[in-house]
């Protein structure tokens, strides 16, 4: 489970149950799940390029174990990596 605040778009707030199946939003509140973070940190490992545990090393994601953050990182990876083939 993954807790998500959106100061943006506060409908986005919540606990999220996430599987390969897709994703659910749960009764639970923000300490009782697996992972926390903002909607940055949940946009930035649903994008591709970054992983959970560079999300949890960089104090952008709080996790409750290890296996959560293997667990994410697992279910997120996106092969290939992805890539902009377009300059700024």
């Amino acid at each position: 489970t993954i807790s998500v605040s959106d100061p943006l778009f506060p409908t986005n707030d919540g606990v999220w149950r996430i599987s390969a199946e897709g994703a659910e939003r749960v009764a639970h509140t923000p300490g009782d799940a697996d992972l926390v973070t903002t909607i940055n940190g949940i946009s930035g490992a649903y994008l591709g390029g970054t992983t959970w545990r560079e999300l949890v090393v960089a104090g952008v994601v709080t996790a409750s174990t290890e296996a959560a953050v293997v667990a994410a990182d697992v279910l997120f990876a996106s092969r290939p990596a992805p890539r902009c083939g377009t300059f700024f």
